[in-house]
């Protein structure tokens, strides 16, 4: 019997001791556990232990977080970093859900900040960020000087690659993004100082495409109704063409039109930048944009890469464009050289748009003209002798007050070659002499020939340009009679001088 309670009590003492153990690995394992959660919900304080995602477009992450406690040392939990792996370029939104956090940067490993969530809330009234991102490795920093201990909070990470984006960085022609024409590019331009930590060189967007053959191109921008972009448009060796083009005034989201310029076939770089500065001269804010470069094939045009003039040909149609006024007048010269003979030079002008619009031109003398748009204008008439240069230049005059838009034009400089002391041109049939002491000049009038004036002496030569059985029709409309006349037909040489000339052969 006192074995058997003694049993009993080795039992109970075993089974109490095997209690205990589990009790403890139960406070044990639930303390670890404790642990891990916070450890996962608190990102890391630096780059190089930052959890890492991958984001390649298939679908959105979300990654919690809470502010940890202070350190042993009495440090604070002033940032979380996570790290992102980026397998596709494209445009990243990073939205804040549930309470707003004072500031959430992406940035690489240099600390280089490619967005910010501070600087674009002005444009974004709720917690959402948007980065431009190229192929590589980037760090989200959520900042959490502001936030009291045991604040939470969730990250839902999307990466959009079905589009036409920017991709940071793109400061300068080597780091260009490639873009396609005709392809509407969405891009952001950072403020100057994001924070303490960022450089203080201001953020250019550079866009790099190609011309396979000489094009008209035009650009069209939608941004803010109260920012101003600059545009700077360069060839691939850093030749600049125009720089610092002002965008025109966007009183919404709409795209418009800020220039079109007719360029040579080869590569060329389109620079961005934001003109929004505050009294210290730093860019206030972060600005996201949109663009589109277009390009038409074109035969003949102005050349701006060309600071001689554009050597034109005769008879044949030249487009071109001015800019909007500014200090710097976009200035198209376009000239040519007479070889051989005398001729008579014409410059017609087209100017395309919807309203009336005032330019300056120049050969010998500077002229202001405003005319109406969308037909054609003589701008001058003159002998051009040989060996002698003809130039041409266009400028829109400047208009600091009231509607000053860019300006498409087309330009033709026709060459007429002389016959004798008269200029041949098309719609001349020959030329007549009178070879009376007095020849009388008619006219009609309600279906009847009538004189018209006092008859002229011999030897008087007039252009024809209707010859007839019985009258011979002047180029003014009035008519000589056949037998009082010597009539001259142009010569088939005079023609094709003509011809050649304009070069219609």
């Amino acid at each position: 019997m006192k074995k058997m309670y003694n049993l009993k009590g080795s039992i109970i003492r075993e089974m109490g001791e095997i209690m205990k153990k589990l009790m403890l690995a139960l406070v044990v394992l639930f303390i670890f556990s404790e642990a891990k959660a916070v450890s996962a919900n608190t990102g890391q304080e630096d780059v190089d232990t930052a959890i890492e995602y991958q984001i390649d477009g298939s679908k959105s992450i979300t990654i919690s977080g809470i502010k940890a406690e202070d350190d042993e040392d009495g440090i604070p939990d002033s940032s979380d970093y996570y790290k992102l792996v980026v397998t596709q370029p494209g445009k990243m939104k990073i939205a804040v859900e549930g309470n707003a956090f004072s500031d959430i940067s992406v940035l690489d490993d240099n600390q280089q900040v490619f967005a910010n969530l501070e600087s674009v809330r002005q444009y974004s009234p709720e917690d959402i960020l948007y980065a431009f991102l190229k192929k590589g490795t980037y760090y989200i920093q959520v900042d959490l000087d502001d936030e009291s201990e045991g604040e939470a909070y969730d990250l839902k990470v999307t990466h959009d690659v079905d589009g036409y984006f920017e991709a940071e960085p793109n400061n300068d022609l080597k780091q260009a993004n490639t873009i396609e024409l005709g392809k509407t590019y969405h891009a952001s331009n950072l403020q100057e100082s994001l924070s303490l930590y960022l450089s203080s060189e201001i953020d250019i967007d550079s866009y790099k495409f190609k011309l396979e053959k000489p094009s008209r191109i035009s650009l069209e921008s939608s941004t803010f109704s109260n920012d101003v972009l600059t545009f700077t448009l360069r060839h691939k060796n850093g030749l600049i063409i125009w720089e610092d083009l002002y965008n025109t005034s966007i009183q919404s989201s709409k795209s418009k039109t800020q220039f079109t310029e007719y360029l040579p076939a080869g590569e060329y770089v389109i620079s961005v930048s934001l003109d929004n500065l505050d009294g210290n001269g730093i860019e206030n804010t972060e600005l996201p944009y949109s663009f589109k470069v277009d390009a038409t094939p074109v035969t003949y045009s102005e050349i701006p890469t060309n600071k001689i003039g554009t050597q034109v040909l005769f008879g044949k149609t030249y487009t071109g464009s001015l800019l909007p006024g500014t200090d710097d007048k976009d200035l198209d010269v376009f000239m040519t050289r007479i070889q051989k003979k005398k001729v008579r030079i014409s410059s017609q002008l087209k100017m395309s748009g919807k309203s009336n619009s005032s330019f300056e031109w120049s050969s010998t003398n500077s002229f202001k003209v405003n005319k109406s748009l969308n037909k054609w204008i003589t701008l001058e008439s003159k002998d051009v002798s040989p060996n002698k240069e003809y130039r041409l230049s266009l400028q829109k005059e400047n208009q600091f007050y009231g509607p000053n838009p860019l300006l498409d034009y087309e330009l033709k400089i026709v060459a007429f070659p002389y016959w004798g002391k008269h200029v041949y041109a098309p719609g001349v049939a020959g030329k007549a002499t009178t070879k009376l002491k007095k020849t009388q000049l008619y006219r009609m009038k309600n279906g009847k020939m009538i004189k018209s004036g006092s008859p002229v002496g011999p030897k008087k030569e007039y252009i024809v340009k209707k010859a007839g059985k019985t009258y011979v029709e002047l180029s003014d409309g009035r008519m000589l009679k056949v037998k009082e006349v010597t009539y001259q037909k142009v010569p088939k040489e005079v023609q094709q001088e003509y011809l050649k000339l304009n070069n219609l052969l």
